[in-house]
């Protein structure tokens, strides 16, 4: 009897331990996926330090551009996404090119806007035909059935991770840009040329 038992207290022990291991090799993958998504969050996540853009070997980001982490290589002709961000468009700009790829006009402008926000970057979209540009998607920027882009020449300030940082930020610019309007974007960036 005292054998049977104690084969029984042996045997219920080595299953604690077997549950137990299982139970921790389970947290250590979750442990271990939790690792990988924090890591791919941080190698796109954007840049909106004005003065701390995340330059890459291959993507030096224009002044007027929002930057974000790329990938250590990246490969020609994919598309590089940023994490999901707010911003508040201040304003819509009339189209039009210069030189540089850029809207003069519209880039005078975002400079003087970005003295006012020395924490955050104030970034621009151009209608410009430059390929190695950095755009920006989000809902209502083309019309519905795939018509022409609706927002093609517009000033924006990053706003935050969350709808909260957007709400408030707005609620402060408002009165200055009663245009304005929150926007959640991805940045994109697509290598052509080497």
């Amino acid at each position: 009897m005292k054998r049977v038992l104690l084969g029984l207290i042996i045997a219920s022990a080595a299953s604690g331990l077997t549950a137990c291991s299982e139970v921790n090799f389970a947290k250590g993958v979750k442990s271990e996926r939790e690792r990988a998504a924090a890591a791919a969050a941080a190698e796109n996540s954007v840049c909106p330090e004005p003065n701390q853009p995340c330059d890459h070997a291959d993507k030096k980001f224009e002044n007027w551009e929002l930057s974000f982490r790329l990938p250590e290589k990246i490969v020609a002709y994919k598309s590089y996404r940023s994490a999901p961000f707010y911003a508040v468009i201040l304003k819509k700009q009339p189209g039009g090119c210069g030189e540089l790829d850029v809207d003069p006009r519209v880039e005078e402008e975002r400079i003087k806007i970005q003295s006012e926000f020395p924490s955050r970057k104030v970034f621009s979209e151009n209608s410009c035909p430059n390929w190695s540009a950095v755009d920006y998607e989000f809902e209502g920027r083309r019309a519905g059935g795939g018509g022409g882009i609706v927002y093609s020449d517009y000033i924006a300030v990053y706003a935050g991770a969350t709808d909260g940082e957007a709400r408030e930020l707005l609620g402060r610019l408002q009165q200055k840009y009663p245009q304005a309007e929150i926007k959640q974007m991805t940045a994109q960036y697509r290598l052509i040329l080497r």
